[in-house]
Formats: C-alpha cells, sequence, structure tokens
C-alpha cells in the first residue's frame, strides 16, 4: 500500500474513482484499487503487484502524470536516479484469475467495474498535475526513504550540473523535484542548480556555486546574457564579493517566469553566448 501525496489529494482527490489506472512507458495499464480515509487516499488492491512486476525497491521514486477520470502515467526511476527498463508488454487483455488488482480474487461485479478496455486520454487532454512517490521500506510504515545527500549531488555531478553548499538544507521533496527537473531539461553543457529562496526574489540575484564561477566564469564583474526558453534575451551581471561570486540583475527574469519560492532553475553554460536558463516551477507539482 503507498500513500499519495497530500497536495495532490487536496486537489485532485475528489476527481478520483475507487479504481486508479497506471500506464507505464511500454503502453501496459495496470488497475489498482484505491483506499480512501477522509482526506488520505492510498494506491491499495494491486499495487503490489505492480511494485514486484516492475521490481521496484526502496529508494526508487516514481512520477505520476494526471489526466482524467483517474488515469496516470507513470515514470520509474531507480536508486541512481535513472528511468528502468520496462518489460516488454505485446498488449492484450488480462485474464479474470490472472487480474492486476492483487493476488485475491475479485468479485464479478469489481471485473466488470474495471474493464482493460478503459483507455487512457490523448496527451493533449492530461491536465497540467504531477506528483511524485518514493518508494517506503518493505514494512510498509509511512516513513519516507530520503535520497542521501551526498548521492544527490553525485547524481547531479554525473549530469554535469554543479550545486552550492546550501543544498545540504534542501528537503527529501526538493531533493526529488531537482532529479525530476534534471530529467526534464537534460542539460548538454556545463551548467548550475539553484533552488529559489525569498532572498533571491527580494534581491534578484542568486550565487553561482564556487566551484562552478572558478571554473567557467571571469574572475572579473561582466555583463553577460540568458537566455529563456522562448528565445528571450537578458543581461545579467556576475560579480565577486568575499570570494563568493553572485549573478544579479535577475528582477525581471523572475518577475516574467512568475517565479516562486522552491522554484528549481538550472543556468546552462552557452559557448559565447552567456546562459540558458531553464526553470522548474513549484506548480508542476501542485
Amino acid at each position: 500500500m503507498q500513500r499519495i501525496p497530500e497536495k495532490f489529494v487536496r486537489k485532485f482527490g475528489d476527481e478520483l474513482s475507487d479504481v486508479a489506472k497506471l500506464r507505464v512507458p511500454n503502453g501496459r495499464v495496470w488497475h489498482v484499487r484505491l483506499t480512501k480515509d477522509g482526506n488520505k487516499i492510498w494506491f491499495h488492491v494491486g499495487w503490489n503487484d505492480f511494485v514486484k512486476y516492475h521490481s521496484i525497491c526502496v529508494g526508487y521514486f516514481l512520477v505520476f502524470k494526471y489526466g482524467k477520470n483517474s488515469n496516470f502515467d507513470v515514470l520509474i526511476f531507480d536508486t541512481t536516479a535513472c528511468e528502468i527498463q520496462y518489460p516488454y508488454y505485446c498488449g492484450g487483455g488480462l485474464k479474470n484469475d490472472e487480474n492486476n488488482l492483487g493476488s485475491k480474487r475479485c468479485k464479478v461485479e469489481e471485473l466488470d467495474e474495471i474493464k482493460t478496455s478503459d483507455a487512457i486520454g490523448d496527451e493533449s487532454e492530461f491536465k497540467k498535475a504531477v506528483c511524485k512517490v518514493e518508494i517506503s521500506s518493505s514494512d510498509e510504515q509511512n516513513e519516507r526513504i530520503k535520497f542521501d545527500i551526498l548521492d544527490l549531488v553525485a547524481v547531479l555531478k554525473d549530469f554535469g550540473i554543479t550545486v552550492g553548499r546550501k543544498f545540504r538544507f534542501i528537503s527529501a521533496e526538493e531533493k526529488e523535484r531537482a532529479i525530476t527537473a534534471v530529467k526534464l531539461f537534460k542539460p548538454k553543457n556545463p551548467s548550475f542548480m539553484v533552488i529559489l529562496r525569498s532572498d533571491n526574489l527580494q534581491k534578484g540575484r542568486v550565487i553561482v556555486p564556487t566551484k562552478f564561477a572558478k571554473k567557467c566564469l571571469s574572475s572579473d564583474s561582466k555583463w553577460i546574457k540568458l537566455q529563456d526558453s522562448d528565445g528571450s534575451e537578458w543581461s545579467v551581471l556576475t560579480m565577486w564579493y568575499r570570494k563568493s561570486c553572485y549573478m544579479r540583475s535577475l528582477r525581471g527574469l523572475l518577475r516574467k517566469k512568475n517565479s516562486d519560492v522552491g522554484d528549481i532553475c538550472i543556468f546552462e553554460l552557452m559557448r559565447m553566448k552567456g546562459f540558458k536558463v531553464s526553470v522548474f516551477s513549484t506548480s508542476s507539482t501542485e
């Protein structure tokens, strides 16, 4: 049994029926019965079969993209934050005595209610709602397994992304979102990541990780270009103060992006063209 995050339930819980349909990238749709207790909802009957079939272990995390009618597209990431290789699936239905609503046989009326012919809607019909679930320990307690910060830094380093010392203080949820942002934007050049705080928004500046700044930026104050995903360009100032490097004059960009506390920014160094900036908003997970 796996609990669905509270933020997601508050927004979409009333829309969920008694059975959720989980579709993985190989095309297979799994039917999992939901258990509800007030404003708490769990994936229940059928969840263990889903976990076992995909060899999901403690420390894995799953990204659920919600569509409509209790349909979810699901991506599965292992402990190295790499997406798993999904088992081959050639399509077709499931026999009644092999249905994936758990090892116990379901009543006839339950099987009629959850026929596998129910299809998930087109991509264009999906609501912009994503939730992430991190797999709990096998004793099914409510404790969440957290990414060790050193593991997270190592994963980001593999993608060529540098982070600052303050990353040691980020929450478990922010660690998961950081990995999701990397998977979404997939920077190809040296980059650094910042999770926005109120100070960044108020002063319109971010601290560039020292290791990245020493390797990639001039030791003198310098105006450089930032390019947004839509092609818009912004002039920002990089400057050093007491052995720290700052990127200033970001208010215009942050205001344009409707940035908020908790948003994740990836600054990707583009040769002779300044930086490309990508923002993963907190609204993407609520």
